[in-house]
């Protein structure tokens, strides 16, 4: 009863956020570049397609870690399937598209998404020792077509346009995660806790909206970056998510030390930092932040749990590991049956892909990083820096959790922006 009540919630939210959304596009046709004056149903589709990968789309319901691993099927997997493979199936067109149509390179490859390819071949090598051959596949998959359809959003509307959908995708899933807290408390709440799981995480998803809600701030009316701000704010607070807490209060030291053309963020850390005294004289609500003391030093029996998968990786498959997504669920649920997931992504990569895995994983951060570095060291613009708070967020919780959902896809946008603005950065300084 309470998972269809939050369905009809999520579907309510989406169609009143599509419908603005639309309404919106009609305003402001400048939020297609330099297409604007000429949108398309086909670009709106691009837009609506872009916002369901984005969400996960959402789980919904509860379920058993070894369901995948056994192949059942419900109807939230089926929507999976079918948004997935509405998905690849854009993809494809596009590339179609380009090569035949506009006479165009089908694909032009960056260096963090050759770096991605090679991190998907190795990760793709795991399936061969999988024991969730299906689920390993889709896993991959799933990687694959946010590589591709991040690039090819970005080449084919811009940068801007981009951020913008990452921001419309926050938005939905805070306010449906706001909203299902009170018609559908029960799936939501754990204790004092608004996880938002089965919708999607909620201190990290209110992160990704505050962060680039400072960054649309001129293009709001004054009342809706209110409301989203407030309910943003909220959700963060009683998420409880020690992860979002430690991410929001990185973003804002930047802010404050970096300067970035975004002045509401910077306001914001400045109230952040005039409150901080309470956070740590004030008791209670140091607790409230805190929350379980004793679960810190083994963080919340994480490092446990990633000791024993690491050990069990190293001696039975180091080199291509025991299958990406698929080797946790089974080898966790033997450490903890409460533990689905390796809990932590670089974690889920070695014991998935192994030591090749985990080593381009590792040089993908880095190099993104790297360009993340020079852009904002030559120029205090607000992409820039919104992008490289995306991506630390991203790290921050990747330690952690595992990068499922609006991660993802922010991930792999980030991946494609980054590059975009050097590459446009170089050629002003060549043309100069």
């Amino acid at each position: 009863m309470t998972s269809t009540i939050a369905i009809e919630v999520l579907l309510g939210a989406v169609v009143f956020t599509v419908v603005s959304f639309l309404r919106w596009l009609r305003q402001h046709r400048c939020l297609f570049g330099a297409r604007g004056k000429s949108i398309q149903w086909a670009d709106v589709w691009a837009s609506i397609l872009f916002v369901l990968v984005f969400s996960g789309p959402p789980t919904l319901r509860v379920r058993d870690p070894a369901a995948s691993i056994r192949g059942d099927v419900d109807s939230v997997v089926l929507l999976h399937l079918l948004v997935w493979g509405l998905a690849g199936a854009w993809v494809c067109y596009q590339v179609v598209r380009r090569s035949l149509v506009e006479r165009r390179t089908a694909l032009q490859l960056w260096v963090p998404q050759k770096i991605g390819l090679a991190l998907i071949i190795c990760l793709g090598a795991s399936a061969l020792v999988s024991p969730g051959l299906a689920l390993t596949l889709f896993k991959v998959y799933q990687i694959l077509v946010m590589l591709l359809f991040s690039l090819l959003f970005v080449q084919r509307y811009g940068v801007e346009a981009c951020m913008n959908r990452l921001f419309l995708g926050s938005g939905l899933l805070v306010i449906a995660i706001a909203v299902a807290a009170f018609s559908a408390p029960d799936v939501l709440w754990a204790g004092s806790r608004l996880r938002g799981d089965l919708i999607a995480p909620a201190g990290e998803t209110s992160v990704f909206l505050l962060i680039l809600l400072c960054a649309n701030r001129q293009r709001l009316p004054t009342i809706w970056f209110g409301v989203l701000f407030m309910v943003s704010v909220v959700v963060l607070i009683f998420s409880r998510t020690r992860t979002a807490y430690i991410s929001i209060a990185a973003v804002l030291s930047l802010a404050i030390l970096l300067r970035p053309k975004l002045p509401i963020l910077r306001r914001f850390a400045f109230l952040m930092l005039a409150l901080l005294p309470l956070a740590i004289f004030v008791p209670s609500i140091s607790n409230w932040i805190i929350r379980d003391p004793e679960s810190i030093n083994t963080l919340s029996d994480r490092t446990g749990l990633w000791t024993d998968l690491t050990g069990i990786t190293l001696e039975k498959s180091p080199v291509i590991g025991l299958g990406y997504y698929a080797a946790s669920r089974v080898y966790g649920l033997q450490y903890n049956s409460g533990l689905g997931t390796a809990h932590s992504e670089f974690i889920e990569t070695l014991v998935g892909g192994g030591i090749l895995s985990a080593a381009v994983l590792v040089a993908l951060w880095l190099t993104l990083f790297v360009y993340a570095a020079s852009l904002l060291r030559e120029k205090k613009d607000r992409t820039p820096f919104v992008c490289f708070s995306l991506l630390m967020s991203i790290m921050l919780s990747s330690l952690t959790g595992t990068v499922e959902g609006p991660y993802a896809l922010a991930f792999w946008c980030v991946a494609a922006i980054l590059p975009t603005l050097s590459a446009k950065r170089t050629r002003l300084l060549t043309n100069f």
